[in-house]
């Protein structure tokens, strides 16, 4: 026996005729009373004895014996076999003796005799539709009752075989005749065969809670619903064959040869009780319990209190049990229900988790009062957050309620229970992280002013935040799943929301050799400074770990990922740590410098490269000119063209001649003032010439491509590069318009060098050495700040200040040369600069030919010398007396349409002064409609006619 459900109570004894049947029947105002039966027609009527007792010993009272109060003597001719209550219809008993006869309450008067039912051995009882079905012989008879006191017969039914046992089941009645159970429908007589009868007992069938069945074959119960079919539940099985079964939930009892065995009424259908009798007969389960007979006794099975039992369950270890019983209590007791449930959920986890059943130990603490970290607490290899272990739970460890296995050490088991306590974590998770988001919004909407960290829960908080909560669930979590080898879990989860505890989870990675896992954490609190530490650590020194990491799983490409999100962020620390990377690996170092976003400052990587690694300079102005020209300033412009000009003057073996000119050539933000002093002063002819004319010294350049880098192509090519622009900013041109003398001067000066060599070269010697003294100014002055750059703003002006000397030199020169010549008489020295050696008379052809809509004939023709060729100048003279006959043609032609449109016009103009108008002395004035007679009047270009009053008035007013 596990555990007393009934208390078998003997209520009356020594009647003196055989029971056959008994009820009992309750009522507010009259008590309990117990109505017996007997073989001999006569019904007794008993109740309990008068006490002063009060009502909350109802329990014992019912326990007491009952006292025979009446004894309706010929009550029935025959033995009263069967008696049911109609507790909804006015309070009636229903009786079968020689055939159904039903009686009023508490008088017993006749209310309605079923002749027609004499010879009946069974009847059932609908109460909700107040349908009695009768079984006599091999018939069925149905009536209903209309709520008066009348029984009408509304179906006969034909059956295969005397009934042995029934119930109604909604529309139908479930028949146990001899062998088969039949559903039968009370509406149509349809009948339908559900399965045959045992062979040993006789049947059975029992209407349970649920609106099921339960049908007996043999010592096993088969659940059916009600359409008939066998339901997949399991069947019932009894420890025999049992004659007589009833139901009162949560037990189902069944009458046995020796014995009345209860049982649970759910699965597995445990046995509870063995209750011994002698020759009992279960006769009716009410709110009481249930009544047992004998010949001449009569017994109450009274149900043990649900608390009693409850407690007798949990000690025995029978939890299921108890928390199914739990369920039963009334509402009046929802505290003590609650109270109980959550021991047991408690003892029940506590005995689950010392067999190693983790996943449902977790599951009944779930359900319990237990906090959280208390149930975390029972796992050792969980740390927990410092505010849980030291201030909340010591006095519940003192107490003993923490019962943590000190079997659960091995591995093995270790990692099962771990495994189930992430995946509770895991579920239980969703609803906790809510709450304490919801917090974090509700402090920030309450306080939009105050700044911090989102998820930095302290000890400032209260007990009862829920970010505790948050904290404890998260950090176990985390811990969990790196000891069940769930990393992949585990850094999803670090990635986003979290609220683990970095004091409590670091101690364990580090331990365990989870670096990947720490590092997540510490760039998810944004704990930047100490992610880059422990990188630094790993890269520098792996064998100081406990838990040394896998060999070059970190690398300086690890420190260069996590740095370069923080480009935004935290500059400052990505400049220290940018040190320990160019050491370690200088490709590296530059990944970080040129792909961080948003990018670092220029000016701080120049700084650190230069002290560190003076030779990625270039590499790193190359790479942010590659990914971004317009990126560099002038002053990092100037500075890689200076590195570059370093370089060739180092004599390096690389192409940084040809970088110089290609950066000299396509920068456009650098000063050009600044770089040239910083050229030697013979050779870098060409990049001189770009300086000089980014400078827009245009002769200067000019001379440079004729005389010393003899490329006449070049010179040629920036003639075209200024006319261009200089048109370019000008009004668009229109077609055949004459040429901008200002645009084309250059073009005068390249033939003006071809045609007087010597003087051009002189002027460029001397412009050279002028801008030799520039430099040195300039040399001194970057020495005297020692900067380290060329463009210094400070000598800016001194700069400018020598390059207008050097023009004016230049013009005071090319003035006096110019005034000499006119002052000579056409002697000699012109005779002489026209005939001398290394006159570029053909390359001034060839130029003439090329552009020759750049030049002024006239100009040209007194710039030739003598002994020039007409032939050799048919290329040029002939597009150009073409040009100049078109322009003279066109010009006749539009004086001639411009002449023509003139006289059409005149034409028009004298035939509308010569238009006549007819006026009459009945001629009306258009807008007054009167005579017009001998007024002023005005005519309008259609001919109408007004006076000149009404047409001033008229026209005034905007009509």
């Amino acid at each position: 026996m596990v555990h007393n459900a009934f208390d078998d109570v003997c209520v009356v004894r020594d009647c003196p005729s055989r029971i056959e049947s008994a009820i009992v029947t309750e009522s507010g105002t009259r008590g309990e009373f117990l109505h017996v039966g007997c073989i001999d027609g006569s019904l007794r009527i008993y109740s309990l004895p008068d006490s002063s007792q009060d009502e909350e010993d109802l329990g014992a009272e019912r326990s007491r014996s009952y006292v025979l109060r009446r004894t309706i003597v010929g009550f029935a001719k025959k033995a009263v076999s069967q008696m049911d209550l109609v507790k909804s219809r006015g309070g009636m008993l229903i009786t079968l003796a020689e055939a159904v006869a039903v009686h009023s309450l508490p008088g017993f008067e006749p209310v309605a005799f079923l002749a027609k039912t004499k010879g009946a051995n069974l009847f059932c009882w609908d109460e909700r539709r107040g349908l009695l079905c009768v079984a006599r012989h091999k018939k069925l008879l149905i009536y209903r009752h209309d709520g008066s006191r009348d029984f009408t017969e509304v179906k006969e039914i034909s059956i295969p075989d005397v009934v042995k046992s029934m119930v109604w089941c909604g529309d139908c009645v479930c028949l146990g005749v001899k062998r088969e159970y039949v559903f039968v429908n009370a509406a149509t007589g349809a009948s339908t065969d559900i399965f045959p009868c045992g062979r040993s007992a006789p049947p059975l069938v029992v209407s349970l809670p649920r609106g099921e069945l339960l049908l007996g074959k043999d010592n096993i119960g088969v659940f059916v619903d009600q359409s008939g079919k066998v339901t997949p539940q399991t069947a019932l099985s009894w420890s025999e064959s049992p004659s007589a079964v009833m139901v009162h939930p949560p037990y189902i009892l069944a009458r046995l040869s020796r014995f009345i065995e209860v049982r649970t009424l759910r699965e597995p259908y445990s046995v509870v009780q063995m209750i011994a009798h002698k020759d009992k007969q279960l006769l009716q389960s009410s709110s009481f319990g249930l009544l047992a007979a004998s010949e001449n006794s009569v017994y109450k099975l009274v149900p043990v209190a649900i608390g009693v039992q409850v407690v007798q369950l949990a000690a025995s270890g029978n939890f299921e049990d108890a928390l199914a019983l739990c369920k039963l209590m009334p509402p009046e007791d929802a505290s003590l229900r609650a109270s109980k449930e959550d021991a047991i959920h408690k003892r029940y986890g506590q005995f689950l988790f010392s067999r190693g059943q983790y996943v449902e130990a977790l599951q009944h603490f779930a359900l319990s009062s237990m906090s959280l970290p208390s149930i975390i607490a029972l796992f050792p290899s969980v740390k927990l957050p410092e505010f849980c272990v030291f201030d909340e739970f010591k006095d519940m460890e003192n107490s003993g309620e923490l019962e943590v296995d000190e079997n659960n050490s091995n591995s093995v088991s270790t990692s099962i229970s771990l495994a189930a306590l992430a995946t509770f974590l895991m579920n239980k998770r969703g609803d906790v992280i809510a709450k304490a988001e919801a917090k974090d919004t509700d402090e920030a909407l309450a306080a939009l002013s105050e700044t911090g960290h989102k998820h930095n829960v302290s000890t400032r908080l209260e007990p009862d935040d829920p970010r505790k909560s948050a904290a404890v669930l998260d950090t176990a979590l985390i811990q969990a799943l790196l000891l069940t080898n769930q990393s992949p879990v585990a850094i999803q989860l670090l990635r986003g929301s979290n609220y683990c505890d970095v004091d409590a989870c670091r101690e364990m990675m580090l331990a365990g050799g989870f670096y990947k896992e720490l590092l997540e954490l510490y760039q998810f609190k944004k704990m930047h400074k100490e992610a880059l530490q422990l990188l630094a650590r790993l890269v520098e020194n792996p064998e100081s770990f406990p838990v040394p990491p896998p060999k070059d799983a970190y690398g300086p490409e690890a420190l260069v990922d996590y740095l370069q999100p923080l480009g935004g962020q935290d500059q400052t620390l990505i400049m220290e740590l940018s040190t320990l990377i160019l050491k370690l690996s200088p490709d590296q170092a530059m990944k970080l410098f040129t792909s961080t976003n948003p990018p670092l400052p220029p000016k701080y990587v120049l700084l650190k490269l230069k002290a560190h690694a003076p030779d990625l300079q270039i590499v790193y102005l190359e790479e942010m000119v590659k990914h971004n020209p317009d990126s560099l300033s002038a002053e990092f412009q100037n500075e890689l063209i200076l590195l570059y000009l370093s370089n060739v003057l180092e004599g390096k073996p690389d192409d940084s001649k040809s970088k110089l000119l290609t950066a000299l050539e396509t920068f456009t933000a650098y000063n050009a003032r600044d770089i040239f002093p910083r050229f030697p002063g013979e050779g870098f002819y060409e990049e001189k010439a770009v300086l000089l004319g980014r400078m827009e010294y245009h002769k200067l350049t000019l001379s440079i491509y004729v005389h010393k880098l003899h490329n006449q192509e070049k010179a040629l090519a920036y003639c075209d590069r200024v006319f261009d622009r200089v048109v370019e900013t000008a009004s668009q041109p229109i077609l055949n318009a004459p040429v901008d003398h200002k645009a084309a001067e250059l073009y005068s000066k390249l033939l003006e060098m071809y045609l007087r060599p010597k003087k051009s070269l002189k002027e460029l010697k001397l412009a050279l050495a002028s801008f030799g003294g520039l430099k040195y100014d300039i040399s001194r002055a970057d020495g005297a700040d020692g900067a380290g750059l060329v463009h210094r703003h400070k000598h800016k002006g001194h700069v400018r200040h020598k390059v207008t000397q050097i023009e004016d030199a230049l013009s005071f020169t090319n003035g006096n040369e110019s005034a000499t010549e006119s002052n000579k008489s056409d002697t000699e020295e012109s005779v002489d600069v026209r005939t001398e050696d290394g006159i570029m008379l053909e390359e001034a052809i060839h130029l003439l030919s090329s552009r020759w809509d750049r030049f002024h004939g006239t100009e040209v023709l007194s710039m030739l010398p003598s002994d020039a060729k007409l032939k050799d100048l048919l290329s040029f003279l002939e597009p150009l007396l073409r040009r100049s006959t078109e322009r003279s043609r066109n010009a006749a032609v539009i004086g001639r349409v411009e002449y023509s449109d003139h006289i059409e016009v005149r034409h028009e103009l004298l035939q509308c002064r010569a238009r006549r108008f007819r006026l009459t002395n009945e001629t009306l004035c258009s807008i007054c409609r009167k005579k017009i007679g001998p007024s002023v009047f005005a005519v309008y270009p259609g001919g109408a006619f007004a006076h000149f009053v009404c047409y001033s008035q008229h026209r005034a007013s905007g009509a």
